[in-house]
């Protein structure tokens, strides 16, 4: 009885020091891999210190109004990469990404929409990106495009919704304001722990989208391997009820005036959704001179990770810069092109 007792408990003992043993190889793994993410792949663009934390933004070519990208829901500027260089052949571009993306640091208070605003304007205004702005919101960075233009109103000369979220896209569906597409709350918070151990990079998950060019797929591909984003899906989980409400009450008519303004959706995406189309068309109507344009067989995500689909986005995009310069030219300000 007792030799088996012991071997029951040297069994015991041997199973618990295998377990920690791989969760310090897991460990291992997974910061020794981190860091030879960071020396591969290196900001593009500058670190600004907005307030205690730094936050990343990429700016290229020369002209007015400037057009700021913001990127969808664990997008980076790296998502940006067909269509960010096709603007800046006509205008100044800068994609940014949001505190606990990206290269920008985790933020000491959570990244709601009104808290992304005053960063924003900070790291403008630190970077000396002046306005008048053309604001590019992909999906969930709609209700962050949405809230700058509330807040900063005297910035924004236009704005670009790319299916940009709908505050009451979930309601009309029938559905909690819950994340789409999110695994179950317990397994949001074990996201964590689960990347720290190296188990999400081992599998891969989430996987990079293959449309994306390189170095830009392979970026944002270290940056889905993080534990950074680990960290961004569970904040992103609890806060994304609070996005809504904040931005719920600024969909109102006409609220952004007569600022040119477009509505991009796939026909294969949330654009294909009928009961969403009229909640699209009041999207829209946030300003008395829109736009919707509809990119046939493009979805969601392919309205911009897509060459073909990003080139359609992109000469929306340049139509409401050119609509926001000929406005501020007819208002007598100056407009370098």
């Amino acid at each position: 009885m007792k030799t088996v007792l012991t071997w029951l408990i040297r069994l015991v003992l041997g199973l618990i020091g295998l377990i920690v043993l791989l969760g310090i190889l897991g460990v291992t793994y997974q910061t020794l891999a981190s860091n030879a993410d960071q020396r591969n792949f290196p900001p593009p663009g500058e670190l600004v210190d907005v307030g205690g934390y730094k936050m990343h933004v990429y700016c290229m070519g020369d002209g007015s109004p400037t057009v700021i990208l913001d990127a969808a829901n664990m997008g980076t500027v790296s998502n940006w990469a067909w269509i960010q260089p096709e603007l800046a052949k006509t205008t100044r571009v800068c994609a940014y990404d949001r505190a606990d993306t990206g290269w920008s640091d985790i933020s000491p208070q959570p990244n709601d929409t009104q808290e992304n605003a005053k960063a924003l304007h900070a790291l403008l205004s630190a970077e000396d990106v002046p306005g008048p702005y053309v604001l590019v919101g992909h999906s969930l960075g709609g209700l962050y495009v949405r809230m700058y233009a509330e807040m900063y109103p005297e910035d924004v000369a236009g704005v670009v919704f790319i299916e940009g979220t709908l505050p009451d896209g979930l309601k009309r569906l029938g559905k909690p304001d819950v994340m789409p597409n999110a695994p179950d709350e317990d397994m949001i918070n074990a996201a964590p722990l689960v990347s720290q151990l190296g188990l999400l990079r081992l599998m891969k998950f989430p996987a990079t989208d293959p449309n994306l060019p390189e170095p830009q797929r392979s970026e944002l591909q270290a940056f889905l391997a993080s534990s950074k984003w680990a960290e961004l899906i569970k904040r992103q989980y609890r806060l994304f009820p609070t996005l809504l409400e904040q931005v719920r009450p600024l969909y109102v008519e006409g609220s952004l005036g007569d600022r040119p303004l477009a509505v991009i959706l796939g026909s294969e995406g949330d654009g294909g959704i009928a009961r969403w189309r009229d909640l699209f068309a009041q999207q829209a109507a946030l300003s008395t001179n829109h736009v919707i344009v509809i990119v046939e067989g493009a979805d969601h995500i392919s309205l911009v990770d897509k060459q073909e689909h990003a080139h359609e986005t992109s000469l929306v995009i340049l139509n409401i810069v050119e609509a926001s310069r000929s406005a501020l030219s007819a208002q007598g300000l100056r407009v370098s092109e």
